[in-house]
């Protein structure tokens, strides 16, 4: 098997493209009575918050307008980011399922257009769309795609895409809040993706209620009516125990805060005096209607799309975090009903928050975060014009990024070429030298032996040097012999001294000759004799 290394090169470009570092996205959800904006980061698959700004706006005949530009150009510097995901809700926005015929994906946005002219309030020849196929459904026996819409009025569109651009980012894109508030629970609660579940989403000024079945959006439905509807049935002149008492927005705000949903059996006096049974009563109305029309959103959920009914129900939003609302809400509809907090399921925070604020802040963050972690993947009204121009941009950088890989790729097989040919060298070199080494071999093992032979010259020449003159030492010993002895062995044998010369030992062994024994004299004229020989 032969493979191309060009084949390995263009792996491992390939394997460049894939996110190095943390990779950020910024979610802004613009609400009736606050913006949200969201930073969040993925480092090694984990997802943490890494900063969130929350701008209240004011409400009321003598409150001042917030610039909204000029607020968010200062926060997009905290942020520094340049592209947001932008959430868009309110009566402009629409989410619909209707059943399609099978068709090709190309020709299924312009048929649904028409499909759901008579579904929303706006004119649908003036909307900006989006579909998602998310299964197959039977219409009166025929096999039809089900399908999911999002429609919103151009209008309303362009005027968030403009708002964004003059407060100097880009909008990457336009999600309705109901899709990116279920992205949010979806990913960071993966059960609630099991079953029927009902998301109730309290904001100041509406209710967006979106049911789920099996991960997937089945209906969406808006009431007008939210946690300020409770703010303002508390404003008014009220009767206390030092008369009458007048409570304005901004008291009426605190006493919801403080006091939350009251039942008649409350007992107790607010500061000023007013019974909270009053309080009570004047909550009531809006209380129970909201609850009338949730009942009735998940009443025409179960009958008339044939479901067996919502079987859990997530409360968030602003007003999920209204004293005692949850338990309401749950005895009132007959089903288990928990707040769900964004930012306890998200767990790692860069920015640092207090218990109070996350539990306070957090359920109202869902649909900012859930815009970060969508990123586009979802839901996308951004016209086409605004992606053309984001494509171009990308365009213009094209030619440049060809140029680059094009001489990334010349640099890469030049390198290629070379190493071919050091390769080749070197396996050439590689293979004169096993000719070459056994001669080399031999040749090293002859200049060895020429060294220890003349090793051993040396050691033999010094040998001989060293010996002593044989001839003349055998006559000098005959002639200092006496004549009484008569030899029977001379051995000579040389010895190192301590300079590693060497030092002959001579020894004489003899017999005395018949009836003449050596005289005393004649031993010691041998031994003088012996010594001066030396």
């Amino acid at each position: 098997m032969v493979t191309s290394p060009l084949g390995g090169f263009f792996s491992r470009l390939q394997a460049l493209r894939a996110p190095r570092g943390p990779q950020r996205w910024v979610g802004l959800d613009f609400g009736s009575r606050s913006i949200k904006l969201v930073e969040l980061e993925r480092v090694a698959g984990k997802l943490r918050l890494v900063k969130s700004l929350v701008q209240e706006l004011p409400v009321g005949p003598d409150a001042k307008a917030v610039d909204r530009i000029g607020w968010l150009q200062s926060a997009l510097k905290e942020f520094d980011a340049k592209e947001l995901h932008v959430s868009l809700g309110g009566p402009e926005v629409a989410i619909r399922r209707v059943p399609m015929p099978l068709m090709p994906k190309a020709e299924l946005r312009e048929a649904v257009k028409w499909q759901i002219k008579e579904q929303i309030s706006f004119p649908v020849q003036d909307a900006v769309l989006d579909a998602r196929v998310i299964g197959e459904v039977w219409d009166k026996d025929i096999k039809k795609q089900d399908v999911i819409v999002a429609a919103a009025s151009r209008a309303a569109v362009q005027e968030t895409v403009t708002l964004v651009d003059r407060a100097g980012a880009r909008v990457a894109s336009l999600t309705p809040t109901h899709a990116c508030l279920w992205r949010c629970i979806t990913s960071l609660m993966p059960e609630a993706s099991q079953g029927s579940v009902a998301v109730i989403e309290i904001g100041a000024g509406d209710t967006e209620v979106t049911i789920a079945k099996d991960g997937q959006i089945r209906l969406v439905r808006d009431l007008a009516i939210g946690s300020a509807s409770v703010t303002e049935a508390l404003v008014g002149v009220v009767s206390s125990e030092g008369g009458n008492v007048t409570i304005d927005s901004s008291k009426a705000e605190t006493l919801k805060r403080r006091y939350g949903v009251l039942t008649d059996a409350t007992e107790g006096t607010t500061e000023e005096g007013v019974p909270l049974f009053h309080l009570s009563s004047l909550m009531r109305p809006v209380l129970e209607h909201l609850l009338t029309e949730l009942s009735r959103v998940f009443d025409f959920y179960k009958l008339q799309m044939e479901e067996a009914g919502v079987s859990r129900v997530l409360l968030c939003g602003g007003g999920a975090a209204i004293k005692q609302l949850q338990p309401y809400l749950a005895d009132g509809l007959g089903v288990t009903v928990e707040i769900f907090n964004p930012l306890v399921r998200l767990g790692e925070r860069v920015q640092p928050l207090e218990p109070e604020q996350i539990a306070e802040g957090g359920p109202r963050l869902g649909v900012a975060i859930g815009l970060a972690l969508d990123h586009g993947e979802g839901f996308n009204l951004l016209p086409a014009e605004h992606r053309a121009a984001s494509s171009l941009i990308a365009r213009q950088w094209l030619p440049a990024t060809k140029a680059v890989a094009a001489g990334v790729v010349a640099l890469y097989v030049g390198l290629q070429a070379v190493a071919g040919w050091l390769g080749l060298s070197i396996r050439t070199r590689q293979a004169a030298w096993m000719h070459l080494e056994p001669s080399y071999t031999q040749c090293m093992q002859l200049i060895t032996n020429a060294r220890t032979l003349d090793d051993t010259v040396n050691q033999s020449q010094r040998f001989t040097d060293q010996q002593p003159l044989w001839d003349g030492a055998f006559k000098a010993l005959g002639a200092a012999m006496p004549e009484s002895i008569e030899l029977d062995m001379w051995s000579v044998r040389a010895e190192p001294d301590e300079s590693g010369d060497s030092r002959w030992q001579f020894r004489v062994t003899g017999q005395a000759a018949s009836g003449r024994s050596p005289s005393e004299g004649s031993i010691a004229t041998l031994l003088e004799a012996l010594e001066r020989s030396s």
